[in-house]
């Protein structure tokens, strides 16, 4: 449930999103775990590693289509996370009220295609993930929201939202699917054509609460790669 103490603090609107600024050296600290990471993917790859050198490197070798990423290897080393996660949250805090930590110190990269389907994300809820994985099972003593950070796109309107949909209690667009009485999946009875489109600049962010729904726009409006990360902030309750 939605804690609307709290929500208020961060939002300061009913909306349910609110795009923000960031500090360019919290961009820039992404753009390398990601470049890091792109690069410990193709390690094996003699042909190509040696060609990466930058971010800039990153997306002309993303574009060529020659890799596709799981959300296991698009997940940034939580070590890494952690080790930084003050100046991140000390970067943040210049734009928001400062969380309290990484939930989880999760921090993963979208990479989406406009010719690869299965890269762009369903309309859903945050929380619908939260409720299958055990390691994301919503606590009631902590408030959650996730930033969503574009760090390559050639157009500034790639996600869809439903506004004010943060406030409803009961989520009758959802359907789970059980396995031996255990939420393992989920499916959403919005589609993209139901969301309002948010422009999110570069130097930007979009930041809402985990029961707001939103998703990728639908493929037609996808113009070219696109390159996003994604934290879940965390913020601890009273």
């Amino acid at each position: 449930m939605l804690n609307k103490k709290l929500y208020n603090q961060i939002f300061g609107n009913k909306q349910g999103y609110k795009v923000i600024d960031l500090n360019l050296n919290l961009i820039n600290l992404v753009k390398n775990f990601i470049c890091d990471s792109i690069k410990k993917n193709i390690e094996h790859d003699s042909e190509y590693i040696n060609k990466i050198k930058n971010f800039e490197h990153c997306v002309e070798f993303l574009e060529s289509g020659k890799l596709t990423l799981s959300r296991d290897n698009r997940t940034i080393e939580k070590e890494q996370v952690r080790d930084s996660s003050s100046r991140i949250l000390d970067f943040l805090a210049e734009s928001i009220k400062r969380p309290t930590h990484l939930v989880n110190d999760d921090l993963y990269y979208r990479v989406v295609r406009k010719f690869n389907r299965n890269e762009i994300s369903l309309v859903h809820r945050d929380i619908y993930f939260h409720n299958i994985l055990d390691d994301w099972t919503p606590s009631s003593k902590v408030f959650n929201s996730k930033l969503w950070i574009p760090l390559f796109q050639k157009k500034d309107q790639c996600l869809g939202v439903i506004p004010g949909s943060h406030e409803e209690k009961k989520f009758n667009d959802v359907n789970y699917i059980f396995e031996n009485k255990k939420k393992v999946g989920f499916k959403c009875d919005f589609t993209s054509n139901d969301l309002t489109p948010i422009t999110v600049k570069y130097g930007q962010a979009l930041l809402f609460p985990s029961t707001l729904v939103h998703g990728s726009l639908p493929v037609n409006q996808l113009k070219s790669l696109r390159i996003s990360a994604e934290f879940t902030l965390g913020y601890y309750l009273k």
